[in-house]
């Protein structure tokens, strides 16, 4: 019996020390960013976008956790504005505006408190064309430490950009619907 344990171990070891080898050669960053065509105004994506009161319209994120508690700090693009969030299924964190080109780009820096404290980069940018207008949604993260090294590992059975794209994804498409106007935004079935 003594025999069978100590293989299993061992096993189960290697297993786990191969796991972290490939995980340690994986990229330490990693970019996920999604796009849509909106045939409304810019000014009125933007005016959306810019404004993190009307942020839980259309955050995926705010849907599938419509108890949390939501904090929004500071006037409408306006750099140091914040957007907080604290519930059971979206976990807490806030969402902090550190640089605008009006009429453009946002620029969040992201503070995840719970599940798992991380800190990643997201932004909202507005394309040069005119009605239609492409959105895209971008957020950047870099796997830093040992905690880095875990959450490559776990990277390589899960895909973060299918995770975060597919929220991205359906928030997008609920923006699409609330700048062009559409009575019923399409919401997250998740």
């Amino acid at each position: 019996m003594k025999k069978v344990l100590a293989y299993i171990l061992s096993t189960l070891l290697a297993l786990i020390t191969l796991i972290l080898i490939l995980a340690a050669f994986q990229p330490t960053e990693w970019t996920v960013e999604r796009s849509v065509l909106i045939d409304a105004p810019r000014e009125k994506i933007w005016s959306i976008v810019s404004d993190l009161n009307r942020y839980s319209e259309w955050n995926p994120y705010a849907h599938l956790d419509p108890e949390a508690r939501i904090t929004v700090e500071g006037p409408a693009a306006t750099v140091g504005s914040s957007y907080a969030w604290d519930g059971n299924q979206s976990g807490a964190g806030r969402m902090t505006t550190v640089a605008i080109q009006e009429g453009k780009r946002l620029d969040f820096r992201l503070d995840f408190q719970r599940p798992m404290a991380v800190t990643n980069d997201a932004s909202f940018i507005l394309g040069p064309e005119e009605s239609p207008t492409k959105m895209t949604w971008a957020m950047h993260g870099h796997h830093r430490g040992f905690t880095g090294l875990l959450s490559r590992a776990i990277h390589l059975f899960v895909s973060i950009d299918a995770l975060v794209g597919q929220q991205f994804d359906s928030g997008l498409a609920t923006l699409k619907g609330l700048a062009e106007g559409s009575a019923t935004a399409p919401r997250n079935n998740l």
